[in-house]
């Protein structure tokens, strides 16, 4: 099995787009905001990560990562976990084709 050097390993989506890297600062700020057991918190996670699900410009990582948290909403969580799951599976698909 050969060794990939980090020159060949491709560049992450959220990177190559100056959007995506923008977007993932405030996901991450919205993710910390999920882990807390504060439910004014966990509400303004969901505010903005249904205020970032509306830009096409965002990438698969934080695109993803706003479906998982919005999963455990009262709004439409099915569908959010669903698109959670294909847009990881996808990812692991894409990462796993460029080894």
């Amino acid at each position: 099995m050969a060794v990939l050097s980090k020159a060949r390993q491709p560049i992450p989506q959220e990177i190559r787009s100056n959007f995506g890297a923008f977007a993932n600062g405030p996901f991450q700020y919205a993710w910390k905001l999920f882990r807390t057991n504060d439910d004014a918190a966990v509400s303004k996670a969901y505010n903005i990560c249904t205020q970032h699900l509306v830009h096409a410009e965002l990438s698969d990582v934080p695109r993803a990562g706003c479906h998982l948290v919005l999963a455990h909403s009262n709004v439409d969580f099915v569908y959010h976990a669903r698109t959670a799951r294909d847009l990881y599976e996808n990812l692991y698909e894409v990462r796993l084709r460029s080894f």
